[in-house]
């Protein structure tokens, strides 16, 4: 996946969240599903919090801290970390990131590779 890709898919969830239209996607994600879009293992993105790898909250949800779409994808791009789950279509359907790069979309998080922690 390129720079200009991920650029286009955060402009155009950021459209989505101050359009008109109803969303297509849940506009926020917490801790679990940071995880799941990094692949990584249980406690990771919590420490990542913690330590303050993670870029600030943008809002709490339920009493529990809430990123915005475009800010993980964002954050995604910042740090080099590859997303390897992404149900808001960030990847091409055929299993192979768009852009030729060489990572796969993967299904099932039990299946995801593991990233050490930061």
């Amino acid at each position: 996946m390129t720079r200009a890709q991920l650029k286009a898919k955060a402009r155009e969830v950021a459209e989505q969240l101050i359009g008109d239209e109803p969303l297509t996607m849940s506009p926020t994600v917490g801790l679990k599903e940071i995880g799941r879009m990094f692949g990584a293992a249980g406690h990771t993105p919590y420490q990542w919090k913690n330590r303050g790898v993670l870029p600030e909250a943008d809002a709490p949800l339920s009493g529990n801290p809430a990123w915005r779409l475009p800010t993980i994808y964002q954050f995604a791009e910042d740090t080099g970390r590859t997303i390897v789950w992404d149900p808001w279509g960030l990847y091409a359907p055929s299993g192979e990131a768009e852009g030729g790069s060489g990572v796969a979309a993967v299904e099932d998080a039990d299946e995801a590779p593991v990233e050490a922690d930061s």
